[in-house]
C-alpha cells in the first residue's frame, strides 16, 4: 500500500496514511497533536551568497527567499534548547525559530559536531517551551511504525508516516546507529524529529539516500541516543572533544596474524599513518599490527574505532604492537579527532590490486547530509 506525505492544517490524508503503517485512524491524530509543540521550523538566512537588489519588489523578495535555508528541529527544554542538523545551520547569519503555534525567536549556534551532523541552537529569552522525549533506540526493532513532522518544503507542521526499513552502524572515528525509514526526507524535513506511536523521539532526520539526483523513498535518522549523548557535550563545553590516534587500519589476515604470534582473529594491520599525528610521534608505522588497546584485544575495526573516539583528546594510551621484530607496548597521548577526514601518509600509496589498497579502497569516507559514513566492500 502506498505511503503518503501530507501537510497539516485543513486537510490530512490520514487514510493512506494510517493504511501504510497499520493504525487506527483514531491514533496517529491525537499522538501528532501531543508532540506538535515540541517540533519547530528554522530558516537561516545564508552568508555564502548574498542576493543583490533588482529595485523589484517581487523579484527581490523572492531572491532573499531562495537566500534562506529551511529546516526543522526539535526542543530540548523549555528555556529553549533545539537540536536540529549542522548542515542547516553552516554559514549562516541569523537564525529564526518558529514554534508550532506561530511564535518566533532568534537563536545563536551554541555548537555543532559535524562528525554526527548534530546542532545545538539556543533560543533567545524562551521560556516554557515542550520539549521532547526520547526513547532507546537501541531497542528498536525493523518493521517498528514510526511518524515525523517537519518543516516540508517551507510548510511548516507537515506530517508523514512509515516504519522503520533498517537499523544499520555507520562506520569511520565515530561509530554510531542509522535509522532507515521508508519515508522520502524532502527539503525542509532535515533536522524533523522521528517519533514513535508513544509519541517519543527515536532519531532525527539528517539525510535521504539518492540515486542518479532523485530523491528515494529511503530517509535516514541518527539515533536518540546519539542526540542525548552529543548535544549534553556541547551544551556543556560547546564542542565534542573525541580521541584521535592518526591512523587507516584493516583486519588482519590468518596468516600475517600467525606471523607476528597474535591471536587468530585479532589484530589490526596499520595501512596509513597521519604525519604530525599522535601515532606517527609515537612511532608507529605501516606494516604495524596493533593487537591490544589498554589491555583489550582487538579483534575488528568497529571496536578499536570506538574505543579511541570515547576517550577525550590528551589521554594517555597503551597500545599493544606486533611486529616482525615481537611485541612492545607503545605509549600514545591522542589528539583530538578532527572535523573533517583528512589523511596524508608517511609512507608512498600502497601498489594497486595489492590487499593493502584494496582494503583502503574500503576506507574511503563519503559525505552524506550532516553525517559521514565508510563504504562498505566485500573481503
Amino acid at each position: 500500500m502506498p505511503k503518503a506525505s501530507c501537510a497539516t492544517g485543513a486537510i490530512l490524508c490520514l487514510g493512506a496514511l494510517l493504511g501504510s503503517v497499520g493504525l487506527a485512524a483514531e491514533e496517529l491524530p491525537d499522538i501528532a497533536d501531543h508532540v506538535q509543540a515540541s517540533v519547530v521550523s528554522i530558516a537561516a538566512e545564508r552568508t555564502d551568497q548574498t542576493p543583490q537588489a533588482t529595485g523589484d519588489k517581487d523579484q527581490d523578495a523572492d531572491a532573499a527567499k531562495s537566500n534562506l535555508r529551511q529546516g526543522s528541529g526539535m526542543v530540548l527544554s523549555a528555556d529553549g534548547y533545539i537540536v536540529t542538523t549542522t548542515s542547516l545551520v553552516e554559514k549562516v547569519g541569523k537564525i529564526t525559530i518558529v514554534l508550532s503555534d506561530g511564535r518566533q525567536m532568534t537563536a545563536q549556534i551554541m555548537g555543532r559536531d559535524p562528525r554526527t551532523g548534530i546542532a545545538l541552537l539556543k533560543a533567545a529569552g524562551a521560556t516554557g517551551l515542550t520539549a521532547v522525549h526520547f526513547a532507546d533506540a537501541h531497542a528498536l526493532r525493523r518493521g517498528t511504525s514510526v511518524f515525523s513532522i517537519g518543516n516540508v518544503y517551507g510548510l511548516q507542521n507537515s506530517l508523514s508516516a512509515g516504519v522503520i526499513a533498517a537499523i544499520r552502524r555507520a562506520s569511520g572515528p565515530v561509530v554510531h546507529l542509522v535509522l532507515q525509514t521508508d519515508m522520502v526526507v524532502y527539503p525542509g524535513s532535515t533536522g524533523a524529529p522521528l517519533f514513535n506511536m508513544k509519541g517519543e523521539v527515536l532519531g532525527m532526520f539528517t539525510s535521504n539516500y539518492s540515486s542518479a539526483g532523485k530523491r528515494t523513498g529511503v530517509g535516514l535518522a541518527v539515533s536518540s541516543n546519539l542526540i542525548r549523548e552529543v548535544t549534553d557535550k556541547l551544551q556543556k563545553f560547546g564542542v565534542v572533544d573525541r580521541g584521535w590516534l592518526g591512523v587507516q587500519v584493516r583486519k588482519t589476515t590468518d596468516e600475517e596474524a600467525s606471523a607476528l604470534a597474535i591471536e587468530k582473529g585479532s589484530g589490526l594491520m596499520v595501512l596509513k599513518v597521519v604525519y604530525g599525528g599522535p601515532a606517527a610521534s609515537a612511532g608507529l608505522a605501516p606494516g604495524d599490527a596493533i593487537a591490544m588497546v589498554n589491555g583489550q584485544v582487538m579483534h575488528d575495526i568497529v571496536p578499536f574505532a570506538s574505543a579511541i573516539a570515547n576517550l577525550p583528546s590528551g589521554t594517555d594510551v597503551t597500545l599493544g604492537i606486533a611486529r616482525k621484530s615481537g611485541r612492545s607496548d607503545v605509549h600514545v597521548k591522542l589528539g583530538r579527532l578532527p572535523d573533517t577526514q583528512t589523511v596524508t601518509a608517511t609512507a608512498p600509496p600502497a601498489a594497486p590490486g595489492t590487499p593493502e589498497d584494496k582494503a583502503l579502497a574500503c576506507l574511503r569516507y563519503v559525505p552524506s547530509v550532516g553525517m559521514t559514513v565508510a563504504v562498505a566492500c566485500e573481503e
